[in-house]
């Protein structure tokens, strides 16, 4: 009876876990690394980011903003993560997000990291259900569930590429091993963003009417010596008056407190400010935002005036 009773427990504790680990023997073809992050993101996400990490982070002058948002306490918080998840997102040299149509979100880096650190440790967390597999390439793929739901895991250590979803669309992850992403390549600006949602009229009432002809935004910002160079393209069938009626966006925008802390007299006047019709894509608008301006606009977000 005894022996039976023990049988029992270890059968339910097995039921429990099902966790499972596989080591794939057969030689797979080998994928080509992906030469673009921005390629492996669904086409289809209504936003899409790409940052390249390690050139922020070498820019003295975008280093200190970033601290200033995040303060001692985030600084505490992304080395407990850091420790968390066996990797410093600081230390990719790119990252990529995309947030899917469908309510996943997708996480790609590439960079110098230990790919069977963060496998394993993912692994370690995960609850219910989990699944772990590695093939002869070295690469690893963690399959389970998190507090906020199921989450998937590829990282490709020959490639130095980690990619991971949160929601249900796990195979998103095997997107870093499609041979059609081999030849793409990712925007050259330090930060490159494109959402496929208009803007809330509410934001900028006078230009309500032409937020309606938007179709996408997308925005590329690259750090200079003076300022934050920034360029917003808005795609679409944009009316004839929409150089005008931007510009009177811009200066209702410079007298809002949010305009003033940010000091957008200094960057959004007619001698600073550039728009210019694309024809084949929209409006394009740039300007260089001081650092100073974007300084005192960190500052206020960390709750610091």
């Amino acid at each position: 009876m005894a022996g039976a009773a023990l049988v029992a427990l270890v059968a339910l504790s097995i039921s429990c876990d099902r966790s499972t680990t596989h080591t794939i023997n057969a030689r797979p073809a080998a994928a080509p690394c992906p030469s673009s992050l921005v390629a492996v993101l669904p086409a289809d996400a209504r936003d899409r980011l790409v940052l390249r990490v390690q050139r922020i982070f070498a820019n003295p002058r975008m280093a200190a903003l970033v601290r200033a948002y995040v303060d001692d306490a985030g600084e505490r918080a992304m080395m407990l993560r850091a420790e968390r998840y066996g990797y410093d997102a600081r230390a990719l040299d790119r990252a990529a997000i995309a947030w899917t149509v469908r309510g996943s979100t997708l996480f790609v880096g590439a960079g110098s990291f230990d790919g069977r650190v963060i496998a394993e440790r993912l692994y370690d967390r995960l609850v219910g259900p989990r699944q772990r597999t590695t093939d002869p390439t070295r690469d690893a793929r963690v399959t389970g569930e998190l507090g906020a739901g199921p989450v998937a895991l590829l990282v490709r250590p020959a490639c130095s590429v980690v990619a991971y979803v949160e929601g249900r669309e796990g195979a998103l992850v095997d997107r870093v091993r499609s041979r059609a992403l081999a030849s793409a390549t990712d925007p050259e600006p330090a930060v490159w963003w494109r959402t496929v949602r208009t803007l809330d009229p509410g934001v900028v009432p006078q230009g309500a009417a032409l937020m309606t002809h938007v179709r996408a935004v997308e925005v590329r910002a690259e750090p200079q010596e003076r300022g934050l160079e920034v360029e917003v393209l808005l795609e679409g069938s944009l009316p004839e008056d929409a150089e005008p009626t931007l510009r009177r966006v811009a200066r209702e925008l410079a007298e809002t407190p949010l305009g003033e802390l940010s000091g957008a007299v200094q960057w959004s006047s007619p001698q600073r400010l550039t728009v210019r019709r694309d024809e084949s894509r929209g409006v394009r608008l740039s300007t260089v935002v001081p650092w100073g301006a974007l300084e005192a606009l960190a500052s206020a977000l960390a709750g610091r005036i």
